[in-house]
């Protein structure tokens, strides 16, 4: 079942935030200590209590081997095409915030050609 308040959430995160959405990985550790990652990644460390602190270096595994792609699915309740849409087809933080912003709109019953027009 797809969680539009957690999409809500995460489209906030994103929107106020431009400097922490990296598109091209799930969660980078800059050196100064601040995290860049994709809406996949913010998902995770927003959702899932025990991945907060979890940060992988530009990885497709979190640290106990878990799928991180599925993970940041099921915990905003994605169908396969809307997360395949959102983690891999959006190229930008503009892309993103589309897509999102359509899942939010729909009440996520978007399918991927809405997705597709849209971003």
């Amino acid at each position: 079942m797809i969680r539009i308040d957690r999409i809500k959430k995460l489209r906030d995160l994103l929107a106020q935030h431009p400097d922490i959405h990296d598109q091209n990985t799930w969660g980078v550790k800059r050196p100064d200590g601040t995290i860049k990652a994709c809406a996949g990644g913010w998902a995770i460390m927003l959702f899932s209590p025990k991945r907060r602190l979890s940060v992988v270096d530009r990885g497709f595994l979190l640290p106990d081997g878990a799928n991180f792609y599925s993970e940041a699915q099921a915990t905003l309740g994605l169908s396969d095409e809307q997360a395949d849409a959102l983690f891999y087809t959006a190229g930008s933080r503009t892309s993103a915030l589309k897509m999102l912003d359509l899942l939010i709109s729909t009440g996520g019953t978007c399918t991927l050609q809405d997705i597709q027009r849209r971003a």
